[in-house]
Order: C-alpha cells, then structure tokens, then sequence
C-alpha cells in the first residue's frame, strides 16, 4: 500500500502471525495502533509491529502518504490488494460489518500464512 488512502482509509485491529510490519509516514500524520498504545506518526517518523502484535492504523480528515512494509513479505503484496479489490467493489467500508467478513473468508482462507 504506498499511500493509505488508497482503498482503505482505516483496518480493523489485526495480527500478522509470521511478519514484522513498519509504516513510515512521508508527508501528513497517521494514527497507529500497537498492543494497546495509540502513537500518532508524522513526516519523517516510523513505527514497527512486531509478529504476533496487534495493530491497526487510522487516517484523519487531511491526505496522507505511507509506505507500509511487511518482512518477510511471504505474499501479502496479493493478499492486500485482494482485500482491497473486495472491499471497493463490494463497497464494504471500514470491513467491520458482517457482510464486509464474509468477503474477506475467501482471501484469508486463499492466502493461509496471513491468517
């Protein structure tokens, strides 16, 4: 995902079992959550998740630009951009909704080493 925004503008708190996961923030601000601590992120600052951590982001009002990477990349980069196909083609939100889970099954079960 090189810019939230991009599909998403939030995710429902989740874990990634095998990967680290790291946003950097290149220009605007992006809430971040890990375990338990909200950290707002601005220009120039970086976060790492830990495997194992859950974690989410949010994005306010004003634009924003991330690069997000996840190591070992295994193979998320289809897997994201599955989830995201689904949810804007299904106009699923925020993916928090019953519907928006039914939907995302099919990825999840697709793509096992992110589940």
């Amino acid at each position: 995902m090189g810019a939230a925004g991009e599909g998403l503008a939030s995710s429902t708190p989740h874990i990634h079992p095998r990967l680290t996961e790291k946003y950097e923030v290149l220009a605007g601000s992006l809430d971040v959550l890990i375990g338990s601590e909200w950290r707002t992120l601005t220009a120039g600052e970086a976060a790492s998740v830990p495997p194992g951590t859950v974690h989410t982001f949010r994005v306010g009002a004003d634009p924003v630009r991330v690069r997000n990477v996840h190591r070992p990349a295994l193979d998320f980069e289809p897997y994201i951009k599955r989830l995201c196909s689904a949810a804007n083609q299904r106009k699923l939100g925020d993916l928090s909704g019953i519907r928006a889970l039914l939907y995302i099954a099919v990825p999840v079960r697709e793509f096992p080493l992110h589940s």
